[in-house]
């Protein structure tokens, strides 16, 4: 592994010729160059804490933020993804606990992957849409996130799963059920636990056949108007909640249902008052 210190960056180039750029001075700014020693940048990895702006130049060919490339990084404000077209990874804890960043222009990436821990703690930071290209979000990828309120995963069809603690947390994340995306097939357990403002209507959804356990669990504003019509699994603690100020609307469970864990609708406010399971004819255990 050979570096090549190039302004205020330096770079490592690796026996396939990839070029990584792995470390910074004291700059507050970076603008991280498509190509050094005339070798191509292929990923960042920057264990630097000093570092405020990150900006990349047009037509790079950077494909991987690495793993805890900006961890816990107490300075970092801006990133600028904009040039970032071939993005295809932000790898585990990459942006970790970095309470006061900024993401410009992430929705323009190629983005297919983010990692566990991904953006978990980012506070400040404020994203109204992920790439449509996404297929993984990992577990806890944005727990945390408090600067999250509006955000929109429709575009997202390849994307079949909310993973564990995706989204716990965000308490001011407002998400509609036609905000998720139509290929879901399970929300993780725990995925939204401790989230404020979510109002789901799943009436027309027939992909999501799987709630974990704690899935919505201590939500105290979660408005559910109806269930995924193919939903066969909700986990233990599902609903419950202490403070219910939301209300589960729907009447009838649905007749795909064959697993309803312990605790599932505890402490929550179902409007009608009366749930319905004569369909749920495979229904194997039900408690509450």
């Amino acid at each position: 592994m050979k570096t090549y210190p190039t302004a205020d960056v330096w770079f490592s180039i690796d026996a396939s010729g990839n070029a990584t750029l792995s470390g910074a001075y004291d700059a507050p700014a970076v603008c991280v160059p498509k190509t050094v020693n005339k070798t191509t940048v292929t990923s960042i990895a920057i264990p630097n804490d000093k570092i405020r702006r990150v900006y990349f130049e047009a037509n790079n060919s950077i494909l991987t933020i690495s793993n805890s490339c900006f961890n816990s990084s107490t300075t970092l404000e801006f990133v600028d993804t904009y040039a970032l077209s071939q993005l295809a990874k932000v790898d585990d804890y990459s942006f970790m606990g970095c309470q006061n960043v900024q993401i410009s222009g992430f929705s323009s990436t190629s983005l297919q992957y983010i990692g566990d821990f991904a953006f978990n703690g980012c506070q400040a930071m404020k994203l109204t849409s992920l790439p449509k290209s996404l297929m993984t979000l990992g577990y806890s990828a944005f727990s945390r996130c408090e600067g999250l309120e509006e955000l929109d995963l429709s575009a997202c069809k390849s994307l079949d799963q909310i993973a564990d603690y995706c989204f716990s947390y965000c308490k001011n994340l407002k998400l509609r059920g036609e905000d998720l995306p139509s290929g879901v097939v399970t929300v993780g357990e725990s995925a939204f636990e401790e989230n404020l403002q979510l109002v789901l209507d799943f009436a027309t959804n027939s992909t999501v056949t799987k709630f974990g356990n704690k899935a919505f669990y201590r939500s105290p504003n979660l408005t559910v108007k109806n269930l995924p019509i193919n939903l066969q699994e909700i986990g233990d603690n599902c609903f419950q909640t202490t403070n219910p100020l939301g209300t589960l609307m729907f009447t009838s469970m649905p007749s795909t249902l064959v697993s309803l864990g312990s605790g599932v609708f505890k402490g929550t406010y179902i409007d009608s008052g009366i749930l319905d399971f004569h369909k749920c004819l495979s229904l194997t255990n039900e408690s509450f």
